[in-house]
């Protein structure tokens, strides 16, 4: 079989984004499947390089096309395209780049592709209008725009007229992208939850999970001194200027810690870019260590005693499906969650694979639980593993995508 991966990121197997992962671990599926993948990539400024190695091993042919550059007008054509996009609910963005989308249109036509995988949530929907006679299925992702909805709607509150226009500009922004996504005959998210939120507005979604491949096989032994007398914590991991981390990070401060009574806990944030103004003061807490991005992500997870995500927890906060949750299973971690998280991943099960409250009182006292009971959390930390093999492994992902594209 023939099969096309559309995306605007590249496939990369060492942790740089989620996207790249799972993008990376899906095309590797396809071609231990005997399958002839190709892939095409949009942007206009590839902040990585492919990865020579595995585009030789794993892909047949890459396409890359570059969207048009601006120069010295970009400022011009940013304000142009936010008004036709505020007031007419119209992109331009399809029709400066008319030609692109025309010579990945012919591209496809000539190639005769069986399958073509619309990647997450990418700039090349915007091609789907115009390829509607191809079978093409959409692997989508938390609806864009959702995390800045979700922020702009909350300081519009107070009346502030930057935020209601910007708030305005996002939600004309997801009724586009939900627009170019009616041409698609199939689709799956990630997210049991967000599925029904596609399904609302027409769109033939179902729950396919996210996926993992852990491309590094061997994973050393920590360098984890055992008169450290601090207890690790895995917390966040990702942008600290991401919406669902800043709740997560926020819950933690505001409804966790005044709980907590065990001095020796460390919380550990990993992540790029800077932390919300109103959360700075945390980096003077001793109970918080802001790591920053750290290259070797895979040992600062095995040396935590467990992992902790509460990015759903907060009343305002995005109730997502993780790609960390899958990663850390994957890592045989245990892990404790709000027990919001379960309505987006049913695959979770309480005391078997995770540990998940319904509120900050019975968080903490997993907490306090998970730092005495040692053998509880390896054992659910085994039972993460056994779930990541079941459910959550790019094998079992890829050919879930396959049938529900109607292609086995």
């Amino acid at each position: 079989m023939k099969i096309l991966f559309l995306s605007s990121v590249i496939p990369y197997t060492k942790h740089y984004t989620a996207a790249s992962t799972v993008l990376a671990s899906l095309i590797k599926q396809s071609t231990i499947k005997k399958n002839l993948t190709d892939l095409y990539v949009l942007d206009d400024n590839l902040d990585l390089k492919l990865e020579k190695k595995f585009t030789k091993k794993y892909l047949n042919q890459i396409n890359v096309y570059r969207t048009k550059k601006f120069n010295f007008t970009i400022y011009i054509y940013k304000i142009i395209r936010f008004f036709f996009i505020l007031i007419f609910k119209f992109d331009i963005f399809p029709v400066i780049n008319k030609s692109v989308f025309k010579k990945i249109r012919d591209d496809l036509e000539t190639a005769k592709y069986d399958l073509i995988i619309l990647f997450w949530d990418t700039k090349f929907e915007y091609l789907l209008p115009f390829i509607k006679n191809q079978n093409t299925f959409g692997y989508l992702a938390v609806p864009p725009y959702s995390a800045s909805i979700i922020m702009h709607n909350n300081f519009s509150k107070f009346k502030n007229f930057y935020y209601k226009i910007k708030l305005k500009y996002f939600k004309n922004l997801q009724n586009i992208h939900v627009n170019n996504l009616k041409s698609l005959k199939n689709a799956s998210n990630i997210c049991n939850i967000t599925k029904n939120w596609y399904r609302d507005r027409s769109i033939n979604c179902t729950y396919i999970p996210n996926c993992w491949e852990n491309f590094s096989k061997i994973y050393r032994r920590s360098s984890f001194k055992k008169k450290d007398i601090k207890f690790n914590i895995c917390s966040s991991i990702g942008g600290l200027n991401a919406t669902g981390n800043y709740f997560g990070i926020k819950y933690l401060a505001d409804f966790i810690l005044p709980k907590i009574n065990k001095k020796n806990l460390l919380f550990n944030i990993y992540g790029r870019y800077k932390l919300h103004k109103e959360l700075v003061y945390l980096k003077k807490n001793k109970f918080f260590k802001f790591k920053g991005f750290v290259r070797d992500i895979d040992n600062e997870v095995i040396r935590s005693k467990f992992c902790l995500i509460l990015n759903n927890a907060h009343n305002k906060s995005l109730v997502g499906g993780y790609t960390r949750v899958i990663y850390f299973f994957s890592l045989g971690k245990c892990l404790i969650a709000h027990r919001n998280l379960k309505k987006s991943m049913p695959e979770l099960i309480n005391n078997y694979n995770c540990l998940l409250g319904n509120s900050s009182k019975q968080i903490v006292e997993l907490i306090n639980r998970s730092v005495k009971d040692k053998i509880m959390i390896k054992k659910i930390g085994l039972n993460a593993k056994k779930t990541f093999f079941r459910k959550y492994s790019s094998k079992i992902i890829f050919n879930k995508i396959l049938k529900e594209a109607s292609c086995e």
